[in-house]
């Protein structure tokens, strides 16, 4: 019985990472990330130019992507270190993966409650991964990550890797 509860247990134990341990004998490397950022922050209000940020007061993007910069910067002891290569700011609503769009006021209710989000609510990631070219930009060494800056119900996930030895990290990969 108590084999059984050992190999019970085991099944409930966290996988092991499956990268290289850290070197006792070399020092850790300072790694400077190329970024591509993407901020999807569409006009409310065409006559204003007002955003969907601005309208809602919420925190600039600009001040977000430093506050994250520096933030990452501290926590790693000055090692992981960034270089925005190109921001785009997008004045659109994503797509979702049935090609649903937000506009405004569609937009506002679900965020006030008057309707329900739409679903499915996940991003089209396809989508933006051919519109700005992201595959061919890491093929040639212009980037090595992208940040997109949405919004709620925008559909994105915390985080979301691809490429060769991506991991489950709070989205599918």
């Amino acid at each position: 019985m108590t084999n059984f509860f050992s190999a019970l247990s085991n099944l409930f134990k966290p996988a092991q990472p499956k990268y290289p341990p850290d070197s006792a004998t070399e020092p850790a490397q300072i790694t400077q990330s190329k970024v591509l950022v993407i901020v999807f922050d569409p006009v409310m209000d065409k006559a204003t130019g007002v955003t969907l940020s601005q309208r809602q007061k919420w925190y600039r993007p600009a001040d977000l992507i430093t506050g994250f910069m520096a933030d990452m910067l501290q926590v790693s002891g000055g090692m992981a270190r960034y270089q925005i290569v190109q921001r785009v700011d997008v004045d659109e609503f994503p797509a979702k993966t049935d090609g649903f769009r937000y506009n405004p006021q569609t937009y506002l209710d679900v965020l006030h409650g008057v309707t329900s989000p739409h679903v499915p609510q996940e991003v089209n990631y396809n989508a933006i991964i051919t519109k700005y070219n992201i595959l061919q930009r890491v093929a040639k060494g212009e980037i090595d990550e992208v940040w997109i800056f949405g919004f709620p119900h925008a559909g994105f996930y915390e985080s979301t890797m691809g490429g060769p030895g991506a991991f489950w990290c709070n989205a599918p990969h």
